[in-house]
């Protein structure tokens, strides 16, 4: 009880000791009363239940791929998350799913352009090529420079890399906003996660 203070509250029946750590928290008072072997197996669970709560959800989210809608909620939320009329052009966009908003606002700003006809495909994983069109079309509608810088694409390897996609991808690796790929090639048909 070193250098603690102890918190006691009228009229509830227990008390608190601040500061706490961690390893306070995971403790329990029949650990004392109980064998040394059995307080140690309950500890140890303890942590571990901790760690796996804690870890889990962290590794699940990192595996899972970014969709279109997401990837476009999250350039809505860099420009400040405006308050926007969710009811857009694209008849699989659900106004009330999460990224109705987001979509509605660029498509009328005219970075999302949809699949074809009046589709956007929202929960289908970005490919590195549609992020890199959309990232350099936001970059145009903020009054960025879009030029592609000198040198990048001059391999002229844009092999895989759809039409539509021009030389976006290239411009959005070589000013630092995608990676390139393990090989050092744009792997355009690669997701985001």
């Amino acid at each position: 009880v070193e250098g603690r203070v102890g918190i006691l509250i009228d009229g509830l029946p227990l008390g608190y000791l601040a500061p706490g750590v961690l390893g306070d928290f995971l403790r329990a008072p029949q650990d004392k009363s109980e064998s040394w072997m059995l307080a140690t197996v309950l500890t140890l669970l303890r942590y571990t239940c901790m760690l796996l709560t804690l870890l889990l959800p962290a590794a699940a989210a990192a595996q899972s791929p970014v969709t279109r809608a997401q990837f476009v909620a999250a350039l809505w939320t860099c420009s400040g998350a405006v308050p926007y009329d969710a009811n857009g052009p694209f008849s699989d966009v659900n106004p009330n799913s999460p990224g109705a908003t987001a979509v509605a606002w660029a498509y009328d700003l005219g970075i999302v352009r949809g699949t074809g006809g009046t589709l956007f495909v929202p929960d289908r994983p970005i490919t590195r090529e549609e992020a890199a069109v959309l990232l350099r079309r936001y970059a145009a509608h903020l009054g960025r420079d879009t030029f592609l810088p000198s040198g990048v694409a001059a391999c002229n390897d844009f092999e895989g890399i759809s039409p539509w996609a021009d030389d976006s991808l290239y411009w959005a690796a070589g000013i630092g906003l995608l990676a390139w790929g393990a090989d050092g090639r744009p792997e355009p048909q690669g997701t985001l996660s």
